[in-house]
């Protein structure tokens, strides 16, 4: 009971500063009455301690069917965690400058791609299958990536990346291989490395379909740097692929590693998560990592729904604080571009489809119309 007696005022946030075992106790006791928390620590170390006791909470509740997994999921992402040293929305805010061709953002993204804009163009088929796709996407200035999951056996992978290398104004070229592919992979890496030392402009690659083991991936990542790549990307579809890529980045500090998270409720066929939930949960741990490179893509078609992911203000809807991503990925919104292979009645059927609200129950989509 409260000796105060009945607040005047609701109380519908609140900040907990320690997360050890009471702070983060008191922290889910309070999310469990509808509270929104922040959960405050020295350090991020210290934040994931506190968050995974309140995930094991939780998971025994599910267990004992006391709760679902959804309500459990919908009280994690209510509570934020936040280190003493750390204010995100000034960190990692994107930051405006003056360059020759007018002004420039600037964020980790632009830092780590060579001053391209945090904008990129996903590696997917068939639409940046096309070497003309990506070589014009690439010499409008911005970062893409060469599908090599539609490049059918070693001399097509070949030829495409030799056309993008000699279509591009120095760009560098950016390949997507599929590691679930296993048979594909394993023309298609070794390829990567010939050609890298061949002299061809490689710069990164993006590991889709699938997240390596912890050892797998850091040998890749070893063999990478050997042969002078700059960057790896990896594409969690899962929570657990989440803090799987966040050991992998962990593990190799020493190269640049653009994580590309995108929810299911654009549709993608990387995940069936909702977008928000899982990445509430891990920010602040990705946040401690320095060699991270934080990328969002979910249905982005426009500068009103791009902006406020890179200034974070997307999080303050969820209780949290600001929380900006260092890049936006587009995908479906290129396959309706002039360049593009896709036939023009699947074009017309994308301009067409209205969508449906942010906060619509998408899950249904799966499964039939979601409005």
């Amino acid at each position: 009971k409260n000796p105060f007696g009945k607040p005047e005022h609701a109380v519908n946030k609140v900040a907990v500063w320690g997360a050890g075992l009471m702070g983060a106790g008191i922290a889910m006791v309070s999310a469990e009455k509808g509270i929104k928390v922040l959960l405050k620590d020295l350090d991020g170390a210290a934040i994931g301690r506190g968050q995974k006791y309140i995930r094991g909470e939780l998971n025994g509740k599910v267990k004992r069917k006391a709760m679902t997994k959804f309500d459990a999921d919908k009280l994690v992402s209510s509570i934020a965690g936040l280190t003493e040293e750390d204010n995100w929305g000034v960190k990692f805010a994107p930051r405006l400058t003056s360059a020759k061709n007018g002004p420039v953002i600037l964020t980790r993204f632009t830092e780590a791609l060579g001053g391209r804009p945090p904008l990129m163009v996903a590696g997917m088929t068939p639409t940046t299958v096309s070497s003309q796709t990506v070589a014009a996407v690439s010499n409008a200035g911005y970062h893409v990536e060469l599908a090599g999951g539609g490049l059918q056996g070693a001399d097509a992978f070949r030829k495409a990346v030799a056309d993008v290398a000699s279509m591009t104004n120095g760009g560098g070229v950016t390949i997507n291989l599929l590691f679930l592919d296993a048979r594909r992979w394993n023309v298609q890496f070794p390829l990567v490395e010939t050609m890298r030392d061949q002299g061809y402009p490689i710069e990164g690659i993006t590991v889709a379909a699938g997240v390596p083991s912890r050892d797998r991936a850091a040998g890749l990542i070893d063999t990478m740097l050997q042969h002078g790549i700059k960057h790896v990307g990896f594409k969690p579809g899962s929570l657990d692929a989440l803090k799987a890529v966040a050991d992998i980045a962990r593990d190799s500090p020493q190269m640049t590693i653009i994580v590309q998270w995108t929810g299911g409720r654009a549709g993608g066929h990387h995940s069936f998560e909702d977008v928000h939930q899982p990445i509430l949960e891990m920010y602040a741990e990705y946040r401690e990592l320095d060699n991270v490179v934080l990328v969002i893509g979910s249905g982005f078609g426009d500068s009103e729904g791009i902006f406020p992911y890179l200034t974070g203000e997307w999080a303050l809807a969820f209780g949290h604080p600001l929380m900006p991503f260092d890049g936006v990925l587009m995908g479906s919104r290129l396959m309706v571009c002039k360049e593009a292979e896709t036939a023009d009645a699947v074009k017309d059927r994308l301009v067409d489809t209205p969508g449906v609200d942010d906060q619509a129950p998408w899950e249904r989509s799966y499964e039939s119309n979601a409005g």
